[in-house]
């Protein structure tokens, strides 16, 4: 583990997972370099790189006046693993968690000084994001068809998306509650964003402007479609099932209809998977919630979600062939 010279406590952990991925972190660093508050840390674990990421890090460190720990990972074991090592090694008051190949508004850690300091209850602070492919921007909200500063945990719980961006949790909140990254290859994140704010009594939602900048890489694990496996909704949702706080387990229904059943509808869509596959599949995992359809908060799901539910109810699988194809060109 590699340090700079800047070892002062800070209050923010700014955790970052890389692997084979030092040239596409400019922007990265660069936004962490031009934040107008410095009262953070940077934690980045190289997930066992097999090109010069790491010796670059450890160079381009040393000329750094930022509080940094680099650390490298003796096997290749993922994203949640490498965050998992982050939070603890981890000093801050507070946890962000950014992509090595994303970044972040140049002032985003003073705003939320600027939050905290009127309200040091705060648990966890909620912000948009920025999608950035090919050049063009599209702003996402964080937590849909919310227009208050101050959102119960509950409806965090049902409707915040399940993404690692945009949130910045309590350590304390995370350490006491055990709350860690999962070992699947994807959908590792759902699980911990659910759970984490299951536990979190006073959540901020800051929308004034989106302050995280999500790079689409079409090379990235999230977009291999070679690993597309319907399973890891469904084990992701377990995990969500088992260690959330059990004061929100009547908000799993809609959690299960937004993050497993949808999630593995588009999964099988995408991979071919025949109608009568599908049913029967998605039949098997929602025997606990057989009257999903009549769940009062499907109406609050974005548009596109709803007509989805709307026509796998109807069993009609064309038209969710075509959004979901539409969707892919747009979005993904």
């Amino acid at each position: 583990m590699k340090k700079s010279k800047n070892n002062n406590q800070k209050k923010y952990s700014i955790i970052i997972p890389c692997y084979n991925s030092f040239e596409k972190m400019t922007r990265c660093l660069r936004c962490l370099e031009e934040q107008t508050c410095k009262n953070f840390e940077v934690i980045i674990i190289d997930d066992c790189s097999t090109d010069n990421t790491f010796s670059n890090l450890a160079n381009y460190i040393q000329k750094s006046n930022l509080a940094f720990k680099l650390i490298k990972n003796d096997n290749n074991l993922g994203a949640g693993y490498s965050r998992n090592i982050g939070i603890e090694k981890s000093n801050g008051e507070y946890l962000l968690f950014l992509d090595s190949d994303d970044y972040i508004a140049t002032d985003t850690i003073e705003i939320f000084e600027n939050i905290l300091n009127n309200d040091n209850s705060i648990d966890c602070i909620l912000f948009d994001y920025i999608k950035y492919k090919n050049n063009v921007e599209q702003i996402f909200s964080i937590l849909p068809n919310q227009n208050y500063e101050y959102i119960k945990t509950d409806i965090s719980f049902k409707f915040v998306r399940g993404c690692t961006c945009g949130k910045v949790y309590k350590r304390e909140i995370i350490i006491k509650n055990d709350i860690r990254f999962s070992s699947a290859v994807r959908n590792e994140d759902m699980p911990f964003t659910k759970v984490a704010i299951s536990y979190c009594n006073r959540i901020y939602y800051y929308r004034t402007k989106p302050l995280y900048y999500y790079v689409m890489n079409a090379s990235s694990l999230m977009h291999n479609k070679k690993l597309l496996d319907e399973n890891n909704a469904y084990n992701s949702f377990k995990i969500v099932e088992k260690c959330a706080n059990k004061k929100y387990n009547s908000s799993l229904e809609i959690v299960f209809i937004k993050e497993c059943l949808y999630s593995m509808l588009q999964t099988m869509i995408l991979k071919g998977i025949s109608k009568k596959n599908i049913k029967k599949e998605l039949s098997s995992i929602s025997k606990k919630y057989t009257n999903w359809y009549n769940n009062k908060d499907i109406k609050h799901l974005d548009t596109g979600k709803r007509i989805v539910l709307f026509f796998y109810k109807k069993s009609m699988f064309f038209p969710i062939k075509l959004i979901f194809f539409i969707k892919e060109k747009i979005y993904d």
